[in-house]
């Protein structure tokens, strides 16, 4: 169907189809082209298609069971949408070894609530470990999507 005009999607979707889960392999094939049709129709260039793809594969398996009203089209019609939440609404957050040395701090403190005040070396590891022992980038993350001290332990200790 698509490899004479688009040989590289063709071939994109053949890799896919060759690595897909649950999904039956005509249905994976006919969600895949059919929604590559409907992006190429929406004026989009072949590698802007296949990256979209990429990005954002598409679980057949998933769609079948729980989302029966949706085609195709209207899964194209999704990927092409825009976010509602712009950038220019929630300002980026500037992180710094300062703000993360701070943030490392109210996490221990707030592990130490969590726990309680045990005075048993398992939980004076787990806290140093939780506390001091993550990364850096994963510290950054959470700064950058505004979680508080209290909402990582939260998750943490769930």
């Amino acid at each position: 169907m698509f490899s004479d005009q688009y040989p590289a999607l063709d071939s994109f979707i053949q890799e896919c189809a060759q690595i897909r889960r649950y999904a039956n392999r005509e249905e994976f094939l006919d969600w895949y082209y059919g929604v590559a049709k409907h992006l190429l129709a929406a004026k989009l260039p072949e590698p802007n298609v296949i990256n979209l793809l990429r990005k954002h594969p598409i679980q057949v398996e998933f769609i079948k069971k729980y989302c029966n009203s949706l085609t195709p089209e209207g899964l194209a019609k999704r990927m092409l949408e825009k976010p509602t939440v712009c950038d220019s609404v929630r300002p980026k957050v500037r992180v710094t070894k300062k703000m993360i040395a701070a943030f490392r701090k109210e996490l221990e403190q707030e592990y130490r609530k969590k726990l309680g005040s045990d005075d048993r070396p398992i939980v004076e590891e787990f806290i140093q470990y939780y506390s001091y022992g993550v990364s850096d980038d994963y510290i950054a993350d959470c700064l950058r999507s505004r979680q508080s001290p209290a909402d990582v332990v939260y998750w943490e200790t769930y």
